[in-house]
């Protein structure tokens, strides 16, 4: 998947969700088992959407890309093709030259390499993709002053180092495939997780998530199908109370910031998946994330609702 634009608070989630399930039963009475089988050569459509909400404003983002699995020596590449947006935003920061910027950074995304037991082990050609991101933003950033200018090629460079786009993409694939390879789930039953999911632009601080898995039944792929050939998984996960605070002090130290002795980091996540158990196709991903983050001025509150729709 492509997320484009990642901020760094969505990175938090990108390792719980690479997790395997803890607590699977050995012979489960009603069971489903999950099957890692992509194959290359296809092309999969994809349309998306981005809402977000805060107090101030309410930002979308839609668009559509294509999915192009490639054969590759360690398995299969993906790349991405065909990409389409379009933001609307109430919010000033979206306007001018972050607009721009924005707009940009959705048209670009690097390639990834997955194993043939579908796990992802490495990006594609990264300088390729820093190139066309600097080319896409070289003639709006030509009119910004020398100060501004530097300012964007470090914004560039720290979202764009191979650490920071596969902890963005380990996100990605993980909520799509990653966290469901070769399971065995008990249809109801819920399952328990915690993993350490490194910050990058918090200099890798490993923040621990705590994680729920289940598989609630079988269901159709889409409005317009009859049987029940695919499955919905759920998954759910937070930050806890103790690692909110180590967030938020390294948040102050990096950015030369202070908060409330008081405050706290939360963030909470909502996933559900309708996918191929035989294949791990998804057909749709639904993701509803709450976030509260501290400030110097107050506690900023944001909600976020994505959705993916996959045809074949």
């Amino acid at each position: 998947m492509k997320n484009g634009w990642v901020v760094s608070l969505c990175l938090l989630f990108s390792a719980a969700m690479m997790v395997q399930a803890n607590d699977v039963k050995s012979k489960p009475t009603d069971s489903t088992s999950l099957t890692y089988q992509w194959q290359p050569h296809q092309k999969i459509g994809v349309v998306y959407e981005f809402t977000t909400d805060s107090r101030q404003n309410q930002s979308t983002i839609k668009g559509a890309y294509t999915m192009n699995t490639l054969p590759h020596a360690k398995g299969m590449e993906i790349k991405f093709t065909d990409m389409q947006n379009e933001v609307i935003s109430e919010d000033a920061k979206f306007k001018g030259f972050m607009g721009a910027f924005l707009n940009t950074m959705l048209q670009h995304s690097p390639s990834y390499i997955i194993n043939k037991s579908g796990e992802l082990v490495e990006l594609g050609n990264v300088q390729a993709y820093r190139s066309n991101v600097r080319a896409g933003l070289s003639d709006i950033s030509q009119q910004l002053p020398a100060k501004r200018r530097s300012q964007v090629e470090s914004m560039i460079n720290a979202m764009t180092t191979e650490e920071q786009l596969m902890a963005s993409i380990s996100e990605e694939w993980g909520r799509m495939v990653g966290a469901w390879l070769d399971t065995e789930m008990e249809h109801g039953e819920t399952y328990t997780s915690s993993h350490q999911a490194p910050i990058p632009m918090l200099g890798n601080l490993p923040v621990t998530m705590s994680s729920e898995f289940s598989l609630v039944g079988r269901v159709p792929c889409h409005a317009k199908a009859k049987a029940n050939n695919c499955v919905k998984l759920t998954a759910y996960s937070y930050v806890g109370r103790d690692e909110g605070k180590k967030f938020i002090q390294a948040l102050e130290q990096q950015f030369n910031m202070s908060v409330s002795k008081h405050s706290t980091f939360t963030i909470t996540t909502e996933v559900e998946i309708i996918t191929e158990p035989n294949t791990l196709y998804p057909h749709s991903i639904t993701e509803r994330k709450l976030t509260s983050v501290p400030t110097p001025k107050g506690i900023q509150e944001k909600s976020e609702l994505k959705t993916y729709r996959f045809q074949y």
